[in-house]
């Protein structure tokens, strides 16, 4: 009898042992599927563009935000040295990088455009988050826009997303 007692403890430590490895298993599992949905949006190294202007005949968001060429860029942007300003307007290489434009309709109060961050999601998109920033009332309407260039390799179809904060 002691023997059957012996034997069933340690069989039930075994199964005991089997099912804390089964579930250890599961969590480790669980906690991997948890971490790869984080994994699946990859970062995208961008630099905003600096002196550069927004041409009148621009109204309301572009209907295509990517730009690939100067003469594309110079359709709806004017580079502030253009403007007889003493300011550097930001290089761009078209060789190498493309232009995502972000522009609003015009309003009468101060206007900015933040971008947070740029992610290439799983399908292949490129998010650009942004952020609005509305200030004071002013005496006419103005265009927010912003320029952000992007290294050439990380080129796909763009997906813009306002972040409310």
């Amino acid at each position: 009898m002691k023997a059957l007692i012996v034997n069933l403890s340690v069989s039930l430590f075994f199964i005991y042992a089997l099912a804390c490895k089964e579930y250890i298993i599961r969590i480790i599992a669980v906690h991997k599927d948890d971490t790869s949905a984080n994994v699946n949006e990859t970062d995208i190294p961008f630099k905003v563009a600096q002196g550069y202007y927004i041409n009148n005949s621009v109204h309301g968001r572009l209907a295509y935000p990517n730009i690939y060429t100067q003469h594309d860029l110079d359709t709806f942007f004017s580079s502030s040295s253009m403007m007889g300003k003493e300011e550097i307007s930001t290089s761009i290489d078209f060789s190498k990088q493309f232009v995502i434009a972000l522009t609003e309709p015009k309003v009468e109060e101060d206007f900015f455009l933040h971008p947070i961050s740029l992610k290439k999601d799983r399908e292949g998109q490129i998010i650009l988050n942004y952020k609005k920033e509305l200030g004071l009332k002013q005496t006419y309407a103005s265009t927010a826009f912003v320029l952000i260039i992007v290294d050439k390799k990380y080129d796909a179809s763009v997906v813009l997303n306002e972040i409310d904060e």
